[in-house]
């Protein structure tokens, strides 16, 4: 698809549409953008205004985000990690949100798959915000994953402003999170106390042989051995 379509799009022959954002014009194909998007359908090919306007004027997005998700549409292929700008994590973010809009189902699931690959202490926050916002079941599950599977993941993602925001745009968020961090916070109780009880077996073990050869053998001076340090 990309070897054909790409070069439609570089080259902008045919094209019946253009797209203002932030300066920039990205010329494009109503029927390219229709067959991939419903919501370009009704926008480009049904009754809406924008149908019979030759420029689209948008606001709330960044041109480098329209221009990727452009690209997608007409290869079927995100570019790689190193052409997604400063912040991958971010832009992943802005083209989640723009696959929601326009129903991208394809280019949703590449950016969830990309964005829970990628997860860290840093920007698992913001993940799990994009995940509850456009309704990506499977990203928010792997966050809570993360969060739960290591301890110290979820206290050093709390010292981060994005996870005070999320508590603050999504407090039930927090309820789900505890429900699903239950099973690790049991399993790591188990861990525990199998480790303390094993330790204590072992030292119990420890001054029985100490004790019977203590008593074999008698030291001259009770204080200072090593029976009475022990028990």
């Amino acid at each position: 698809m990309g070897a054909h379509f790409g070069p439609l799009l570089d080259s902008g022959d045919g094209s019946d549409v253009s797209f203002l954002i932030g300066g920039e014009t990205f010329r494009a194909h109503r029927a390219v953008l229709a067959a991939r998007s419903p919501v370009f359908k009704a926008q480009l090919l049904g009754s809406m205004a924008d149908a019979a306007m030759p420029s689209i004027t948008l606001h709330d997005v960044a041109p480098a985000t329209f221009a990727i998700m452009l690209r997608f549409i007409y290869t079927d292929a995100l570019p790689g990690d190193e052409e997604l700008g400063d912040s991958p994590s971010e832009m992943l973010q802005d083209l989640l949100a723009m696959a929601d809009l326009y129903a991208l189902e394809r280019l949703k699931i590449l950016c969830a798959k990309k964005l829970w690959d990628g997860l860290a202490v840093d920007n698992v926050a913001a993940t799990l915000a994009s995940a509850e916002m456009f309704n990506c079941a499977e990203l928010k599950n792997k966050c809570f994953a993360f969060l739960a599977e290591e301890e110290n993941n979820l206290k050093k993602a709390e010292l981060t402003e994005e996870f005070v925001q999320l508590r603050q745009k999504f407090p039930s968020i927090f309820d789900e999170l505890k429900e699903k961090m239950r099973p690790y916070t049991i399993r790591r109780s188990k861990f525990h106390d199998r480790d303390y009880f094993r330790g204590r077996h072992q030292g119990a073990v420890m001054k029985f042989f100490i004790l019977v050869k203590v008593r074999q053998n008698p030291p001259r001076n009770n204080c200072n051995s090593l029976l009475c340090e022990l028990i």
